[in-house]
């Protein structure tokens, strides 16, 4: 039974397709795809995975829900970023629901390394809700666009109990285990208030690792995003909300970094 820290309503369809030179390179001159990009001088460098170099600023694109094996692959790329010799600084765009709990210790450590080493830049584009908002968190800085959203912190599970209409259907389910908990979430089987009990406790932890990690980054009391509810924010709502550090368009955050001037 997976648990997940995800926006209400997303799409669980898993990570997305392009991941790799497909994706589109943004900028104050458009959009363009990076192979594109690399063969009119626009990008210096492929990093893989979504990521690429602009002079001595790294661009790691993290699109979809994270999870199902993406998490892996984003963590790998910010990695990457950061150990590149070229690289003065790592830029982390996201556009994320959030996704599978399991992933939050390898998502939040890969930001926290390389923001050790070098400056990090995180900025929902436009979305960066639940467990993407841990990225935010552990970069050394946290932006949102204008009308981006950010929030929704909170963990949930969904088990959907479907033994009454196999009964209906005359479909009898056997389940042959020596663990009761083994039969959560398996067709036709009813969910009992162990079943449920045992999702309580599972969620509960996954949600302190949250809280905890998101007031760490922000250097806020826990407290504070506990009482928000699950709620989301648009732009400068989640400044006022101690999401972010600010608002500003993704073309305006390369602009800046990319400046002689540019510091976090």
């Amino acid at each position: 039974m997976d648990i997940y820290g995800i926006a209400s309503g997303a799409n669980l369809a898993g990570a997305p397709a392009w991941r790799g030179r497909g994706v589109e390179v943004t900028g104050s001159d458009g959009s363009r795809r990076v192979d594109e990009a690399i063969a009119d001088g626009r990008v210096d460098e492929y990093l893989g995975w979504g990521a690429y170099r602009v002079a001595s600023v790294a661009v790691v694109n993290v699109e979809g829900v994270l999870g199902f094996g993406y998490s892996t692959a984003v963590a790998d790329s910010i990695r990457a970023a950061g150990a590149n010799d070229l690289v003065d600084r790592v830029v982390i765009g996201i556009n994320s629901p959030g996704g599978q709990m399991r992933d939050l210790a390898e998502l939040v450590s890969a930001v926290a390394d390389v923001s050790d080493v070098k400056p990090v830049h995180a900025i929902a584009r436009p979305m960066a809700s639940s467990l993407a908002v841990v990225l935010l968190a552990a970069a050394s800085e946290a932006s949102v666009t204008p009308s981006g959203q950010v929030g929704a912190l909170g963990v949930m599970a969904v088990v959907r109990d479907d033994s009454a209409r196999a009964e209906r259907q005359g479909v009898q389910v056997h389940v042959v285990t020596d663990q009761p908990l083994k039969t959560l979430g398996e067709p036709g089987v009813p969910v009992t208030e162990e079943h449920l009990a045992e999702l309580r406790r599972t969620t509960s932890r996954y949600a302190d690792d949250m809280f905890r990690v998101v007031a760490a980054g922000r250097g806020v009391d826990e407290s504070k995003f506990r009482s928000q509810g699950g709620r989301s924010y648009v732009g400068r709502e989640a400044v006022a909300a101690d999401l972010v550090d600010r608002v500003e368009t993704f073309s305006e955050l390369l602009r800046r970094v990319t400046s002689p001037n540019g510091k976090v």
